[in-house]
């Protein structure tokens, strides 16, 4: 869920930079701004493809979502709340998700 956040969020600051681009063509700081959204997209991505992968519980998902959750930490208060909730969870052993013991 908290990816699908992001990646709304990501999506929206697309769709202003874009509107921006039509509204006045020469935006001095565009690659500033698009690198940005860029940056969104990628820190949001892990989130989904391990969301994806705990449901349909694929071996891989796993160390994606402990990636993800890195990503996350960064973001206070929120991130760093689903972080350690999401550590919780695909720390221990008897976690009922994808690649359990």
């Amino acid at each position: 869920m908290y990816g699908g956040v992001g990646l709304s969020l990501s999506l929206l600051l697309l769709a202003i930079v874009l509107f921006q681009l039509i509204a006045e063509p020469y935006i001095e700081d565009l690659t500033l701004r698009l690198l940005i959204v860029c940056i969104g997209f990628v820190v949001t991505f892990p989130s989904i493809v391990a969301g994806y992968g705990l449901l349909k519980t694929k071996n891989w998902a796993r160390p994606l979502g402990v990636v993800a959750a890195v990503f996350a930490f960064v973001n206070f208060p929120f991130g760093t709340a689903v972080s350690i909730y999401s550590f919780c969870l695909l720390f221990t052993k008897t976690a009922n998700c994808a690649g359990g013991d």
